[in-house]
């Protein structure tokens, strides 16, 4: 009876610390996806999602640069709980917190001691590359769970043809989702191989584990024959030239990042500071088992091809280290059990180890907040966001609210609108543009051909203002992806486009700007500057400045601009290769005189709409004088000339027009 009672006690006791540890876990990742700052490829892996739900395929139906799996994952869950950002958002957070329960229930099957395992989730909690990574919709999460389940199921008490056969599928399926974890492969067959046991007992251990990797494999084999040339560049051709290095190069910037992630060029918030602890003490687990003879258990060799294999891709990025994140975790684990048992159970040593491991855990756990302070509210030093100016732009209730703004603007004659970002488009019921379901475009070493728009899904520039110019949708979305550079808010070479063709911008959230057709727009405003000029004189000016040549009024190419000084230009795009292409200076066209054309409908004429889109413009001041103002404030004329007072132009309210 004692002995059924003190049973009952030791599972009351285990299933209280469980519903302890899925509380952290559930406390620690859910809050952080809900407010993470969206990462700038996400939107895109959701919208592939969104897209298979559709009826559409990766590479056969649309861009798709990574394996295959990651969106036949998420799909089914956004089906069942709605394509939402949050929906998706909270399957990667239970992916990570079952990620998290996986290694508190195999750190103490290895160890014996379910302190350990609670060690092992603190540590696996309190990462900042976990909280950071697993939380967002992207490969890292699903991948990750599949690798260490695949480690794990090597330490489990199934029968063995089980055990390997789902070690391997696990592992193939992981490879489904990242193509270069094949790399790990190595570590299993060392981990095999190297066993000691019979060789009639390895080699049926090891067909059973190239049977369950062949099984996950095989569904590739089906878009490698329905298109072999698509599905060898979506995931191997387009990385190697998607940069001039290449697919493994730039090493320059690869040796800058190792010193980043380490904490000695730069940091990685608080994720540096744990990683170097992680590491420190995995090597010391290493040295620890040469000393005893003993051999390298599995998670030290899938550490060490991950960290080797993280640094191959061109370029790389520091969110990949966080597939290190639970093998670094189960090193640590193992070496506190291993000096644990070295030292006597009453002895000074104990309690000094005792006392070092949680001054340890402590300032492991203290640096934490910091990590999550920075993914959630600012952007400093996260790859995937482009300035901490930009933060909100990247907040998911900002990204609804301008999703929610195409949708009101989208009429029943087009159920598409053009945005360089998918990511607008996860909750709407407007469409992307055909081809703008990625935000990739054509890049790096390629160029337009018919390879690329048809069968890879690709839409160019040209083919973007194309679309504009025939008004293919009413609606517009000038926002996250859409500024060049990417690092300058409100400066897009697609602005001017926009304008020049009727669209008008309707709402503005954050810095993102939404515009509608409306027809005879534009020719209204070209009237309205037509007018202002008839009878001005305007001889005297060097050059004049204009959205578009081909859309100058009638009147400015016949009153004197250019008679005298460097060539009268009409066309930002020719300034622009003025300025850049033969290295002239702006001050070599003033006075000049500027048209603009007022388009948030307020009493404000922004005179830096256009000019933005120029980074000559930024170290030098000039000086925006208003001439004339159109009577409905659609239009007005503006003299440039250099600001002496060295204050620079700025916006200039109509009603100050001399």
């Amino acid at each position: 009876m004692r002995v059924r009672l003190e049973e009952r006690w030791l599972d009351a006791n285990r299933l209280v610390l469980l519903a302890i540890v899925t509380f952290v876990l559930i406390a620690v990742f859910f809050p952080m996806a809900a407010v993470r700052l969206v990462d700038g490829d996400e939107g895109y892996y959701i919208m592939t999602a969104k897209l298979v739900n559709q009826g559409r395929l990766p590479f056969i139906g649309f861009f798709y640069q990574q394996m295959f799996l990651l969106p036949f994952v998420y799909a089914p869950w956004l089906k069942v709980f709605g394509s939402t950002w949050y929906s998706a958002r909270y399957l990667s957070a239970s992916l990570a917190v079952l990620l998290g329960l996986l290694l508190y229930f195999h750190s103490i099957r290895i160890t014996g001691r379910r302190t350990l395992g609670l060690l092992a989730v603190a540590l696996f909690a309190f990462s900042g590359h976990a909280i950071g990574w697993l939380t967002v919709v992207k490969t890292f999460t699903v991948s990750t769970l599949l690798l260490f389940g695949a480690y794990a199921m090597f330490y489990t008490a199934v029968a063995e043809r089980w055990k390997y056969l789902l070690s391997g599928l696990f592992l193939g399926l992981a490879v489904d989702t990242r193509l270069f974890l094949i790399a790990v492969l190595p570590a299993f067959a060392i981990q095999i191989l190297g066993s000691g046991e019979p060789s009639r007992r390895r080699l049926e251990q090891t067909l059973w584990f190239a049977l369950g990797l062949a099984l996950a494999l095989l569904p590739n084999l089906y878009f490698l024959f329905r298109s072999p040339r698509v599905f060898m560049f979506d995931n191997i051709i387009y990385q190697s030239r998607r940069t001039p290095a290449g697919l493994i190069g730039n090493l320059t910037q690869k040796w800058d990042l190792a010193l980043q992630l380490l904490g000695l060029k730069g940091n990685d918030g608080s994720a540096s500071i744990q990683l170097d602890l992680s590491l420190l003490l995995s090597i010391g687990f290493c040295a620890l088992t040469a000393v005893r003879r003993q051999r390298l258990p599995l998670s030290v060799w899938i550490a060490l091809l991950l960290t080797v294999v993280c640094f191959l891709p061109t370029p790389v990025h520091l969110q990949y280290f966080v597939y290190l994140v639970p093998f670094l975790v189960v090193n640590v684990v193992l070496l506190f059990a291993r000096l644990d048992e070295d030292v006597p159970v009453s002895s000074v040593g104990r309690r000094r180890l005792r006392t070092a491991m949680t001054i340890g855990c402590a300032l492991y756990v203290l640096v934490w907040p910091y990590d999550y302070y920075r993914y959630g509210s600012w952007s400093h030093n996260i790859p995937g966001l482009v300035a901490p100016i930009w933060d909100a732009n990247w907040k998911i209730p900002v990204i609804n609210r301008v999703g929610a703004a195409v949708d009101r603007y989208t009429d029943s004659t087009s159920h598409t609108a053009i945005s360089w970002w998918p990511g607008y488009f996860i909750q709407t019921k407007t469409a992307p543009f055909p081809r703008m379901e990625n935000h990739f475009g054509i890049e790096g070493e390629f160029h337009p051909d018919s390879f690329l728009t048809t069968k890879c899904h690709f839409i160019s520039d040209s083919e973007v203002d194309s679309a504009i110019q025939v008004h293919a949708t009413r609606v517009a979305v000038l926002g996250n992806w859409s500024w060049f550079p990417v690092t300058q808010p409100n400066r897009s070479p697609h602005r001017a486009t926009l304008l020049q063709n009727d669209y008008v911008k309707v709402a503005q959230i954050g810095d993102a700007e939404v515009y509608r057709w409306e027809e005879g727009h534009h020719e209204g405003v070209l009237a309205s500057l037509s007018a202002m000029v008839r009878d001005r004189p305007l001889r005297g000016y060097r050059s004049l400045i204009w959205p578009g040549k081909s859309h100058l009024p009638a009147g400015l190419d016949s009153a004197g601009i250019g008679a005298r000084g460097p060539p009268m230009v009409t066309d930002f795009a020719e300034l622009a290769d003025e300025l850049v292409q033969n290295r002239r200076r702006f001050d070599d066209y003033l006075p000049a005189l500027a048209g603009w054309v007022v388009n948030d409908g307020s009493r404000h004429l922004h005179v830096f709409d256009y000019m933005n889109d120029l980074e000559n413009f930024v170290a030098v001041d000039y000086r925006f004088t208003l001439l004339a103002v159109a009577r409905d404030s659609s239009s007005a004329l503006y003299d440039i000339r250099p600001a002496h007072s060295g204050v620079p132009g700025g916006t200039v309210r109509p009603d100050r027009a001399p």
